[in-house]
């Protein structure tokens, strides 16, 4: 499941980094959060956190990159958040299906 969000984060050019939870307080987020402008685009994520709850939050973050979230403040923060869960919701079945099929 994890290469299958590697493989998107590759292909999209999103560095992938491991943060600590001080470092997530400072940001004022509990999991991850991604930042970018342009075509530097990197996603934060827990260190301590791995299986489904690091792929969800992967999902998640790469939603917001995705949807043009970081370049945008046409939209609200709380509609970029319902978006960035709809669209790791979707992405989390897809990678459950695969892996499913795969094995």
């Amino acid at each position: 499941m994890m290469k299958f969000l590697h493989d998107i984060c590759r292909n999209e050019s999103i560095a992938l980094n491991c943060i600590s939870k001080e470092k997530l307080r400072e940001m004022k987020s509990r999991g991850g959060f991604a930042l970018g402008k342009g075509e530097d685009k990197r996603i934060f994520v827990d260190e301590n956190i791995w299986g489904w709850e690091a792929c969800h939050i992967i999902a998640h973050e790469v939603g917001h990159v995705l949807m043009g979230h970081l370049d945008s403040s046409e939209v609200s923060d709380d509609r970029k958040e319902q978006e960035a869960r709809y669209f790791a919701g979707a992405l989390m079945a897809l990678m459950v299906f695969h892996q499913y099929y795969n094995n």
